[in-house]
């Protein structure tokens, strides 16, 4: 991993970690750091799921909230990304997980 690479993956943790504490010390964080440029919350499906699309420099990423799960091998919705994904259909990348907390960045 590039240092820029580290770097963001240190500022999408402290995100995940802010919506864990509830959604407005979410914001009030995210207005305090240089990095993140916006936040915000995207509307749900019929599931449980939560998303949030997050900006960081220049770029968007997406944070999944989901149950937390055992791991990401028996996870569907990773186990069909990464079917999609070796069979080459154009799916999103996930960046990083965390089972224990239900947290997917995409």
């Amino acid at each position: 991993m590039t240092d820029s690479q580290i770097e963001l993956k240190n500022e999408v943790t402290k995100i995940v970690e802010q919506i864990e504490h509830g959604e407005q010390s979410l914001l009030d964080w995210a207005k305090k750091t240089h990095a993140v440029e916006k936040i915000e919350k995207l509307p749900g499906d019929a599931s449980q799921r939560q998303y949030y699309r997050v900006s960081i420099q220049g770029s968007t990423y997406i944070i999944m909230k989901v149950s937390a799960f055992k791991n990401t091998d028996n996870y569907p919705f990773l186990q069909v990304q990464n079917y999609l994904n070796t069979i080459n259909v154009k799916v999103p990348s996930v960046y990083d997980c965390d089972p224990k907390k239900g947290y997917i960045l995409l």
